[in-house]
C-alpha cells in the first residue's frame, strides 16, 4: 500500500472542502483507512471511538475512487440502523458534495417523500442512504430495477455494525447483501463502521459473509489506551419505588425555536470534574440508616445538569426518561421561571421534537440537557458533551462503552456519572437478605471493571435458526419473483448465510406448513406463489421490518404531534409525554389518535416494560470477584463505598461464595450459577421440570430450589444430572406451550418441531449446562 501523505491522495474537491472547513489535519483513523480502501479490494472494518471521524474515514476514499472512475448507477450504498442517523449523516455528507451534481446523495426511508425517491430513480447515481426495512421494500417492489439502480455499485457502507451483528435485523442485512450481489452478479466491497466490537474476528467473518463470493476482510483501528475516563458512581437507597409522578404544563410553543432556553455562560472552572454529589454525606453503619429521600436524588441530578453546559442523561426505560425530565423541569421552573433547556429523546417522541433536541444540543452557546434512552446511544451528532449521566445500571458493557463515548470530544476526558438504586420495601422471607442485595449496583461495578481492566466487550451471540427471518425472506423472495418451483425457492433461501444450519428436509417441512396455513399456495403445475393469508401480511408496510411493531396511539396537541403511547388513556385523564402533562380530550380508536391539550398533574406510566436481561458469563464472574476482593474503586461516592463494604462483609460472614448452593432452611436452598444467561435459563427449565425449582430472581442471579437433603446432597444430585441433560431438555421442551417458544415476529407461523429445535439451539445451552453441572461445587 502507498506510504505517501494520505491527504494528497484524496480527490481535489475533497481537499478543497477540508481547507475551506478549517480541518487542521486528517484524523488518525482516516489516514489509516485511506490506503486500506484505495489500495486493496478487501472488505474493511473501521473500528474507532465515538466522534473519531469513522464516517469520513469510509466516505473520503470511497468518494475519491468514484471521482476517479464514475459509477453508472448508485456508487455507494449506506445502510444505517436509524432513520435519524441517516438524516444526520445526510446533512454532513451533503456539505461535502456541494456543487457535485454528478454525485448526489439521497436518503431512502419511510419519512422521505415519494417524489424525492421518484426523481432520484430517474438517474440513480452517487450515494443512497437506506434502512434495512426500506431495503426489504426495494427487493420486493423494485426487483426488476435492481440492476439499473445498483448495477455499477462499488461500496456498501454499514454504519454502527455492532448494532446489527448478533441480531435478527443484522441477519436480515446479510440476506440483503447476498441478494443484491446475486441481482448484479458480482461482489461489492463492504465497509463496516463501529466504536464497540466485542469480538473482532466474528465481526470480520460477518462482514465477509457470502455463499457465492469470497472476499477477505481487514481491520482498520486505532488504540484507545490514551483515552482519559472520569467516572462517578452514586448509589441511592430508597424506601420504595414510585411509579406515578407530577409533570408541569407544556409551553405553547413546544418544539419551536422560540422556546426560552438562553442561559448565562458556564464558567470553565465549574466544569473540571464530576461533583461529589450533595446526597453523598458520611453514611451510617446500618443499611436501613442509609435511606435517602427520592427528592435528594433529583436535586443532585439537577445540580449536575446545571453545573455543565451540555449533558446527556441516559435512562433504560421511556417511563424513567419522562419522569426525570419532569422532575428537572420542575426544579428549573422554581429557580428560573419561564426557562426550559431540558428535552426528552426516545422512540415514542415525535421526530420533530427529537430533531429539535438534537439541534439545541449542537448549539454550543446554549445550555441544554437531553434525557434519552438508547435512541441517542448510536452516532447521531449532538455536538460536544461535557458529561453523560447513566440512571440505573447499563444493560451491557457494550452499552456502557457506547454511552460513555458520547462525551470526551476535542481532547476532553470522557465523563460519566452513574446512579444505581435499591429499595428497602422489596420482598420479605427466608431469602430476603439475598433479594435485598444491591444487584444493580454490583452489576454496574462489574461492567465498569471489565472495561477498565480488560477493555472487554460482549461478543455477539448469533442465532443459528432465525425462523421469523426465514419466513420473511421466503415470502419476500416469492413476492419478488412471483412464482417459483420449490427447488428454486429452496436454492434461493438456503444458500443465504443466516440459514446455513437449516436442512433441506426442515425447509421442506417449513414450506408444507406455510401451504397448510394458506401463506403459500401450490399451483396445479407444482409452482409456489404467495397465498391469500400471506398476501395480507406482505402487502402491508409493517412486513418489511423483522422486528415486531408496537401497537401505539399517536398523541396530537392541535396540529402538533407530541409522540406515541401504548396504553389507551381515559378521556379527561392526564398523560405524560415529552416530559410534560397533557389532558386527554378525545380518543379515536379506529385511527389510533389521542387528542390532548396542555395540562399539569400526576401522570402514570405510558409504556409497558418487557424483555429480559441477557448477561454474559464474564459479567457474572466479575460480579462475584467484586464481592470477594478488597479493592475500593476510586470512582465510588462515600455512600457507594459504604454499601459495597456492607455487602462484602455479609458475603464473608455468611460464607455465601464458598459454594454455589446456599441453605436457607431445611429443604430450601438457593442456587447461584454465576454463569451466562443461556446456561441459567437451561438450569431453570430443567429444575422446574423436575419439580425442584420454585423461584427465579428477576435478573438471573439465583434460583430457589427444594430438596430433602442437605447442601452436599444437592450438589451430588446436580452433578449426577449432567449426562441426563439432553433427555431432560427434550422432555421439558415438549411440554412448553407454543407461546413460550415464540421469540421473533413471525415465529408463530413456524412448525412446532422447528420452534423446539431453534429454542434449544439459540436460547438454551445444553453442552454448557452439562459442563457446568459436572463441575459445580
Amino acid at each position: 500500500m502507498s506510504t505517501g501523505d494520505p491527504f494528497t491522495r484524496l480527490a481535489p474537491f475533497i481537499q478543497e472542502y477540508i481547507y475551506q472547513n478549517g480541518w487542521a489535519d486528517l484524523r488518525s483513523i482516516q489516514k489509516a483507512a485511506i490506503p486500506a480502501i484505495m489500495d486493496t479490494d478487501d472488505h474493511v472494518l473501521i473500528m474507532s471511538g465515538t466522534a473519531s471521524g469513522k464516517t469520513e474515514a469510509a466516505m473520503l476514499p470511497a468518494l475519491t475512487l468514484l471521482d476517479q472512475s464514475p459509477a453508472q448507477s448508485v456508487g455507494i450504498l449506506y445502510i444505517g440502523p436509524l432513520k435519524a442517523l441517516i438524516n444526520d449523516q445526510f446533512e454532513r455528507i451533503e456539505g461535502l458534495l456541494y456543487g457535485r451534481s454528478d454525485l448526489p446523495i439521497q436518503g431512502w426511508h419511510g419519512d422521505i417523500a415519494y417524489h424525492q425517491k421518484k426523481r432520484f430513480l430517474k438517474q440513480p447515481r452517487g450515494i443512497l442512504q437506506i434502512t434495512p426495512e426500506s431495503m426489504e421494500a426495494m427487493f420486493m417492489n423494485r426487483a426488476g430495477e435492481l440492476g439499473i439502480i445498483f448495477g455499477d455499485l462499488r461500496f456498501i457502507i454499514i454504519d454502527e455494525i455492532h448494532a446489527f451483528i448478533g441480531t435478527e435485523r443484522g441477519q436480515q442485512v446479510l440476506c440483503h447483501l447476498q441478494r443484491l450481489e446475486r441481482a448484479i452478479r458480482r461482489p461489492v466491497r463492504r465497509i463496516g463502521l463501529s466504536a464497540t466490537i466485542g469480538d473482532v474476528d466474528v465481526a470480520l467473518r460477518w462482514l465477509q459473509s457470502s455463499s457465492q463470493f469470497q472476499t477477505h476482510a481487514r481491520l482498520v483501528t486505532e488504540s484507545t489506551q490514551g483515552r482519559r475516563i472520569e467516572l462517578r458512581v452514586n448509589h441511592i437507597v430508597l424506601a420504595s419505588e414510585e411509579k406515578a409522578f407530577y409533570a408541569d404544563v407544556a409551553p405553547e410553543d413546544i418544539g419551536l425555536y422560540s422556546r426560552r432556553t438562553a442561559s448565562p455562560p458556564i464558567s470553565p472552572s465549574s466544569q473540571q470534574e464530576i461533583p461529589e454529589g450533595s446526597i453523598s454525606t458520611e453514611p451510617p453503619d446500618v443499611r436501613w440508616e442509609l435511606q435517602q429521600d427520592i427528592q435528594d436524588y433529583y436535586d443532585d441530578l439537577f445540580a449536575i445538569t446545571m453545573r455543565y453546559q451540555k449533558t446527556l442523561v441516559f435512562a433504560n426505560r421511556r417511563n424513567k426518561a419522562e419522569r426525570i425530565a419532569a422532575e428537572l423541569r420542575h426544579r428549573l421552573s422554581q429557580q428560573r421561571p419561564g426557562m426550559d433547556w431540558y428535552f426528552v429523546h426516545h422512540s415514542s417522541i415525535a421526530a420533530s421534537l427529537r430533531e429539535f433536541a438534537e439541534m439545541r444540543m449542537r448549539e454550543q452557546a446554549q445550555q441544554s440537557s437531553v434525557i434519552a434512552t438508547s435512541s441517542l446511544e448510536l452516532g447521531i451528532d449532538i455536538g460536544h458533551l461535557d458529561v453523560t449521566i447513566q440512571v440505573n445500571a447499563p444493560h451491557s458493557v457494550s452499552s456502557f462503552v457506547q454511552r460513555l463515548g458520547r462525551s470526551g470530544r476535542r481532547g476532553a476526558p470522557s465523563r460519566m456519572c452513574l446512579y444505581t438504586f435499591e429499595y428497602l420495601d422489596n420482598k420479605a422471607g427466608a431469602h430476603s437478605q439475598w433479594e435485598q442485595i444491591p444487584w444493580e449496583f454490583l452489576q454496574t461495578l462489574a461492567i465498569i471493571q471489565l472495561y477498565l481492566e480488560e477493555r472487554w466487550i460482549e461478543p455477539p451471540d448469533i442465532p443459528t435458526m432465525p425462523l421469523s427471518l426465514l419466513y420473511q425472506q421466503t415470502m419476500s423472495v416469492l413476492r419478488a419473483r412471483t412464482e417459483l418451483v420449490p427447488s428454486q425457492l429452496a436454492q434461493s433461501i438456503l444458500t443465504l448465510v443466516p440459514f446455513q444450519s437449516v436442512t433441506l428436509d426442515e425447509y421442506r417441512l417449513f414450506l408444507q406448513h406455510l401451504i397448510s396455513l394458506d401463506h403459500i399456495a401450490r399451483m396445479d403445475e407444482g409452482t409456489l406463489i404467495v397465498g391469500m393469508k400471506g398476501a395480507q401480511l406482505t402487502n402491508h408496510y409493517s412486513f418489511y421490518a423483522i422486528f415486531a411493531n408496537e401497537q401505539e396511539f399517536r398523541v396530537l396537541a392541535g396540529a402538533q404531534e407530541v409522540g406515541t403511547i401504548q396504553r389507551v388513556p381515559e378521556v379527561e385523564g392526564i398523560i405524560g409525554l415529552a416530559g410534560y402533562a397533557w389532558r386527554v380530550i378525545s380518543v379515536d380508536d379506529r385511527k389510533k389518535i389521542v387528542h390532548v391539550e396542555r395540562a399539569k398533574g400526576v401522570v402514570e406510566q405510558n409504556w409497558k416494560t418487557h424483555g429480559e436481561l441477557q448477561f454474559h458469563k464474564q459479567m457474572m464472574l466479575r460480579l462475584r470477584r467484586i464481592l470477594q476482593e478488597e479493592i475500593v474503586y476510586p470512582y465510588l461516592s462515600p455512600l457507594a463505598r459504604q454499601r459495597l463494604s456492607l455487602i462484602r462483609d455479609f458475603a464473608r460472614r455468611s460464607d455465601w461464595l464458598s459454594s454455589c448452593v446456599v441453605s436457607l432452611e431445611p429443604g430450601r436452598f438457593l442456587l447461584f450459577p454465576w454463569t451466562g444467561w443461556r446456561i441459567y435459563k437451561t438450569l431453570f427449565y430443567i429444575l422446574m421440570h423436575m419439580g425442584w425449582c420454585s423461584y427465579s430472581s428477576d435478573c438471573n442471579y439465583y434460583l430457589e430450589i427444594s430438596h430433602k437433603g442437605n447442601s452436599a446432597d444437592v450438589l451430588t444430585e446436580l452433578q449426577a444430572l449432567s449426562p441426563q441433560i439432553p433427555d431432560l431438555v427434550n422432555a421439558m421442551i415438549s411440554k412448553l406451550k407454543d407461546i413460550f417458544l415464540w421469540r421473533g415476529k413471525y415465529d408463530y407461523l413456524a412448525p412446532r418441531v422447528l420452534l423446539e429445535k431453534a429454542y434449544v439451539n439459540d436460547v438454551l445451552d445444553v453442552p454448557g449446562t452439562m459442563q457446568w453441572l459436572a463441575t459445580c461445587t
